[in-house]
């Protein structure tokens, strides 16, 4: 076998910033329809715009009152208020409420001028008689109001650069009366998984044949994250159809698995570089996920994962996935935990170790899980991993590591 040596070789670190770089120079804030943005992720912070409530509101049943009416009323002694008449729900009212008056009100309604508290119907009785009203219970101030500004005050920051945007956070901007937001520009995605060894996963295989697995983790962990997957392809490693797909197919990132290894049948390096002439990355200081190669050209980024599912699943989310988040305020989800036993790291790159989190006598703990090289179940099993970094040893078991979740 002819033997391609792996030139350009960089750290996670090192990736991460040229990623961090290239997104920031490409992908702008855009303003989209308030209605359109499940999913999209907050550009900027937003302020209320007016208070919510707007208006002095009921939060019952019952009487507009001035509470002074209310004075030492109870069940023995109930104050006796004139019938005023009443406010709807949705009307703007303009009267104002006479001393020794009462307004019938429903929950939400307007409070008129002058009123300072509502008591609940059921501490009332109405004369039909006399056109009054019994009240059976003295009033604090404001008491069953909800006064202006008290859910929402304006100028109040609301929600914070980098929020999520999902059906709550929308009904927060309805109620302020916002209908266009700023976002992120979202990635689109094309996913090539390359080999003469793969058929697609609802395939029968025969000897020497594997099912792509690669597409599913790749495209899930894509779209769990808000990039866009525009299509997926199954190709033969042959450097005419690859360079084809990648050419011919207009997306901003395009992500590969298989063929960039070290064989002489993997192209990937030779047709990102007839694409971009910019590889910055022809391998990855780490291990899993050495045969790692990374190139842009204008506003697309090129990214070539290793075909070994753990590998490419980690890979992929350490680099392009924790740098797309944290250029819009977010991040990798981490918790902090005790290893369970000692590990090695490995000379000259980071390691990425797989780990099992679980938490006797209140302390989480951290197991790591080991697998062979191919085994896809191991992702399963794993609830996260850790990263020891180039140039430790290794950590020592009862060290606290910082574990980012699945």
């Amino acid at each position: 076998m002819v033997m391609m040596k792996l030139f350009n070789v960089i750290s996670i670190s090192d990736l991460n910033n040229q990623i961090t770089n290239f997104l920031k120079d490409n992908f702008q804030i855009i303003e989209i329809d308030l209605q359109e943005s499940v999913g999209d992720i907050l550009a900027e912070d937003v302020y209320a715009k007016e208070d919510t409530p707007q208006f002095y509101k009921s939060t019952v049943d019952g009487y507009a009152v001035i509470i002074q009416d209310t004075l030492g009323a109870s069940e023995s002694l109930p104050s006796v208020l004139k019938y005023q008449g009443s406010i709807e729900i949705g009307e703007t009212n303009t009267s104002t409420l006479e001393s020794g008056s009462c307004l019938y009100l429903n929950t939400g309604s307007m409070l008129p001028a002058g009123a300072n508290g509502v008591v609940m119907i059921e501490q009332t009785e109405r004369i039909e008689a006399t056109n009054e009203i019994l009240v059976y219970k003295a009033l604090a101030n404001h008491e069953n109001v909800s006064i202006p500004g008290t859910d929402i005050a304006k100028e109040q920051l609301l929600l914070e650069k980098g929020q999520l945007i999902d059906e709550r956070v929308q009904a927060v901007l309805a109620s302020q009366g916002i209908s266009k937001v700023k976002v992120y520009q979202k990635l689109e995605a094309i996913i090539v998984s390359s080999g003469n060894e793969l058929v697609s996963y609802d395939s029968q295989i025969a000897m020497g044949q594997i099912r792509d697995i690669n597409v599913f983790l790749i495209k899930g962990l894509l779209q769990k994250h808000g990039i866009i997957v525009k299509e997926t392809f199954l190709i033969k490693d042959d450097i005419t159809t690859y360079t084809d797909v990648l050419k011919n197919n207009q997306a901003n990132l395009y992500i590969t698995s298989g063929g960039s290894s070290q064989g002489n049948e993997d192209y990937t390096y030779d047709v990102f570089h007839e694409l971009t002439n910019n590889v910055f990355c022809h391998g990855l200081a780490v291990k899993p996920g050495k045969p790692t190669i990374v190139a842009a050209q204008d506003d697309r980024l090129f990214l070539g994962l290793p075909g070994n599912p753990v590998s490419a699943y980690l890979v992929l989310k350490k680099t392009l996935i924790a740098t797309y988040l944290a250029t819009q305020g977010q991040k990798l989800t981490t918790i902090k935990a005790r290893l369970a036993h000692n590990m090695a790291g490995a000379p000259g790159k980071d390691s990425i170790i797989l780990v099992k989190i679980s938490a006797p006598a209140n302390t989480i703990i951290a197991k790591p899980v080991f697998y062979r090289s191919s085994s896809i179940l191991a992702l399963s099993e794993a609830d996260g991993f850790f990263v020891i970094k180039e140039g430790l040893e290794g950590v020592d078991g009862g060290e606290e590591v910082e574990v980012i979740l699945f």
